[in-house]
């Protein structure tokens, strides 16, 4: 297994590449540069991103337990923010927080542009003239838009797909606005053109301190009803999303946990925690909310 994480190490911009061949681990860092860049690279030259470190002046090997990262940054996402394309599907799984999902109609969600992506360490927060906020656990996909146009599924990781819950009880008709809020983004990167067969998923709700909510669930498509290259047919059916070039699609897969279904209600101050287990990927975010940083401002 491959990973990426895009790091800020020192001032410096960096990306540590992780292989991973049954008890042995080799760890490289490569400085001065994004994971956007190196992917861009090994499009315009057509080689994996692994083959292209062959090439590159600023790596090294290094071990694993010298990587004092400093910021985490959201792996292969372009500079531009316009360039970036956050899409959700929904009702995929044939099981929600360990229960059975029951016969439900697929649907889709555009959730926004760069600007709404955070990853491990960055805050998650609910707007001001939010209703509450609410908590799917899924996989994404990460996906570019190559130099002919096609859609290439570069890996993938976990994420956290926030939601305005209470607007979709209040207004149903308007669900999709709803999901125009921030994305979670696991900040390490699974390097394959696929999602697992199964790997088990936990996510906790920490306040003050404790463990106030745990729950555990399956992801991989051995739990969904709709194939990963499906979803990718019904989403690139149209040309419209296939440009610009080296535009990213970060393509979230539907939920196998939900905070809303099991009746969770976050709080200010609550911090959100997800792993899995198989291939031990880890996203935790901060959840605030605008209305009560502002009352404690005024």
């Amino acid at each position: 297994m491959k990973s990426l994480i895009d790091c800020t190490i020192n001032g410096n911009r960096s990306v540590i590449l992780q292989k991973k061949h049954c008890s042995e681990e080799c760890v490289y860092l490569i400085k001065n540069t994004s994971s956007y860049d190196l992917l861009c690279k090994s499009i315009e030259q057509d080689i994996s991103i692994s083959s292209l470190m062959d090439k590159l002046p600023d790596i090294k090997r290094i071990q694993q337990e010298n990587i004092k990262t400093n910021i985490y940054n959201i792996p292969m996402k372009p500079a531009d923010d316009r360039n970036v394309f956050v899409s959700s599907f929904g009702r995929t799984h044939n099981t929600l927080n360990g229960l059975p999902a029951g016969n439900r109609e697929l649907d889709w969600f555009f959730k926004g542009n760069g600007t709404t992506l955070r990853t491990t360490g960055e805050r998650i927060i609910l707007p001001m003239q939010s209703f509450s906020g609410g908590i799917e656990v899924e996989y994404v996909l990460v996906i570019i838009i190559t130099n002919n146009g096609r859609p290439k599924v570069v890996g993938y990781t976990i994420a956290n797909d926030f939601s305005d819950v209470g607007m979709r009880k209040i207004h149903p008709n308007l669900a999709n606005l709803s999901k125009l809020m921030s994305t979670g983004i696991g900040h390490e990167l699974i390097l394959t053109d696929k999602i697992p067969e199964h790997s088990k998923v936990v996510c906790k709700v920490v306040r003050e301190g404790s463990d106030i909510w745990r729950k555990e669930s399956v992801l991989g498509f051995e739990n969904m009803r709709h194939t990963q290259s499906q979803l990718m047919d019904i989403l690139f059916g149209s040309d419209l999303l296939k440009s610009p070039v080296y535009s990213v699609h970060y393509l979230l897969l539907g939920a196998s946990i939900s905070t809303d279904k099991a009746g969770v209600e976050l709080r200010h101050g609550d911090t959100i925690i997800i792993e899995t287990i198989e291939d031990e990927l880890l996203l935790h975010n901060s959840y605030e909310e605008e209305a009560v940083i502002y009352s404690c401002c005024s």
